[in-house]
């Protein structure tokens, strides 16, 4: 039951993000978790107002974004000192709210979505062999709130997300946005 949920939820991002042709920006991302250590992923926002006939009001420039990572993360093994690779990946389904910083050229904005997280681990024991650690998927929501800025043709962000329900952690990300 479980897979058909991360299948649904995943499959739902996509398409989400697939139909908003108009003000679409990609890029890398690092990303640092409280409980995960670093890790990798990708990112991507789009515009969220005008396939919604937002045009008015506070959410008129409503954005979305999709990201993706992968977090390298050594997690303590079962009834030992020693640590064992985990593999932790999280997918982020977000809307925001921009904001316009005075007398800058920096955007900010808060907002908040879905997140999917899976968490598995891998340990050998030699008089055992391989078995797994664990394994474990969340569906939850999150909280954020980052800032945009121009950087050299392209736009930075930094970004700080924090879980609220499903996989309760703080994540930091910094990246770069293609058009």
């Amino acid at each position: 039951m479980k897979r058909w949920a991360v299948v649904a939820v995943g499959l739902t991002m996509v398409v989400v993000a697939v139909p908003v042709a108009a003000q679409v920006t990609f890029g890398p991302q690092l990303v640092w978790g409280d409980d995960t250590d670093f890790g990798v992923g990708g990112r991507v926002d789009f515009d969220l107002a005008g396939p919604l006939a937002i045009v008015d009001g506070p959410f008129q420039d409503l954005f979305g974004s999709v990201t993706g990572s992968y977090f390298f993360w050594d997690c303590p093994s079962f009834g030992t000192d020693t640590t064992a690779d985990c593999g932790f990946i999280e997918f982020n389904g977000n809307a925001s709210v921009p904001f316009s910083v005075e007398g800058s050229s920096v955007l900010g904005y808060i907002g908040g979505g879905l997140h999917l997280a899976r968490l598995s681990g891998d340990h050998t024991t030699p008089p055992i062999g391989d078995f797994s650690l664990r394994s474990d998927t969340d569906i939850g929501l999150n909280v954020l709130g980052g800032v945009k800025f121009p950087l050299a043709g392209m736009t930075g962000f930094v970004e700080g997300k924090f879980g609220v329900a499903g996989a309760e952690q703080f994540v930091f990300s910094v990246g770069l946005l293609f058009d």
